[in-house]
């Protein structure tokens, strides 16, 4: 009789079709992203700036402002590659919750209902 007993599949049916999000804009929000991108088209401009009124009006002494500002343009790159890799690990999430059934990990079942392969014997 144990060989009657066979794993019972306890996720219904798939209800979203292949290739459909659970949300699909999630993945295009990465705050961080965004703010590094305004940040580094500001502090560009700054550096732009920066060269261009050396150039026009001779100004001796700009390598102060020139390195603080390519340190706030260095800042901004990290801060825009942070952005895009946080983007890449929340679309990892959720694909791995598609492939979960979209449950999150408390809400699962662990393990079957019987005790364990020894229950089954007898």
């Amino acid at each position: 009789m144990p060989d009657a007993i066979a794993p019972v599949e306890r996720r219904g049916k798939e209800r979203r079709k292949p290739g459909n999000r659970i949300n699909r804009f999630a993945p295009r929000r990465s705050l961080m992203k965004l703010i590094g991108a305004y940040a580094l088209v500001v502090s560009g401009g700054m550096f732009a700036l920066i060269l261009l009124a050396d150039q026009m009006l001779g100004l001796g002494s700009v390598l102060v402002g020139l390195s603080f500002v390519g340190g706030l343009v260095g800042v901004s790159i990290l801060v825009l590659a942070l952005g895009a890799i946080e983007e890449r690990l929340i679309e990892v999430r959720l694909e791995l919750m598609m492939l979960n059934g979209g449950t999150r990990q408390g809400e699962r079942r662990s393990g079957e209902r019987s005790g364990g392969p020894e229950d089954r014997r007898g």
